[in-house]
């Protein structure tokens, strides 16, 4: 099922309506020709599931709609009695209202599921992305970075004397403190970077395809606009950061992390406020 769900996903929207819209075609024309002892109505749920999944609820009340005309139509055979006439306005009513029910389940589900994911890979505080979320994202681009020689820069900021905002602020200031780096860091990084809070006050950058030069830049005009913001609240905070611009990166993210952490706290020995950053061709 999951397969499928990857394999719709990475068709266009029409792709599903056109595939239900099949589907149910199919689905009466079988229904039409068994006997009619034979219920298969429960079979509309799979175009019925695929259109709620993949577009939405609306769009499945509209399948549920249609199953349920289709389903009502081919069992209208001539001359077939029923115990009243109203029997298969009946049963049409109750199928639909089981597929209305199977939609806003399904439907439910997915709101769900989005939710918990979004959970797992966001840090609660200040919404960015998580120290989870953030290495599987660094792994992945490692991998493609060696697989088409592109050169990857990793960086750690550290907020230089954030315990002494929670001494003489309270965690509340802290808290927001955390949460205007977050949003100033967004703000001024470009859409395919990433930004995540690994925790406490610590943060990682990945910059994807960035060389050296560029990724200097960046890491600068960075450092410059957070700086700035703290100025702007009245916060005596400063930043510091450790980078390095792999043109070989290596196979694990950890000893990525660790090699660009020591660089972070050479910045902090040599007076805090720093941005060192360093070239790996190995």
């Amino acid at each position: 099922m999951m397969d499928l769900i990857k394999i719709l996903e990475g068709k266009p929207k029409r792709f599903s309506i056109l595939l239900s819209t099949y589907l149910i075609g199919i689905i009466g024309l079988i229904d039409y020709y068994i006997p009619a002892e034979i219920d298969i109505s429960i079979f509309y749920l799979i175009p019925i599931g695929i259109v709620t999944w993949m577009i939405g609820k609306n769009s499945g009340f509209l399948a549920s709609f249609i199953s349920s005309c289709t389903c009502f139509i081919v069992n209208q055979e001539p001359g077939r009695n029923f115990l009243h006439p109203l029997v298969p306005y009946w049963n049409t009513l109750v199928n639909f209202c089981f597929f209305l029910l199977f939609v806003y389940l399904l439907s439910q589900i997915k709101v769900q599921l989005i939710t918990l994911k979004k959970l797992t890979q966001t840090d609660a505080l200040t919404g960015l992305k998580n120290r989870i979320f953030f290495q599987n994202i660094a792994n992945n681009e490692i991998n493609r970075a060696r697989r088409f020689q592109e050169p990857l820069t990793l960086a750690y900021l550290d907020i230089d004397d954030f315990k002494t905002v929670n001494d003489q602020f309270g965690h509340i200031v802290g808290d927001n403190l955390l949460c205007i780096v977050g949003n100033t860091a967004i703000n001024n990084l470009r859409k395919f970077d990433v930004f995540a809070r690994l925790g406490g006050d610590e943060f990682a950058i990945l910059l994807p395809k960035t060389g050296y030069e560029a990724a200097q830049a960046v890491l600068q005009r960075l450092q410059t606009m957070l700086l700035a913001s703290m100025r702007t609240e009245g916060w005596s905070v400063t930043f510091s950061i450790g980078a390095i611009t792999f043109i070989n990166p290596p196979n694990s993210v950890n000893e990525m992390l660790d090699k660009v952490d020591n660089v972070m706290y050479g910045a902090k020995r040599n007076g805090k406020n720093l941005l060192l950053h360093e070239l790996s061709i190995g």
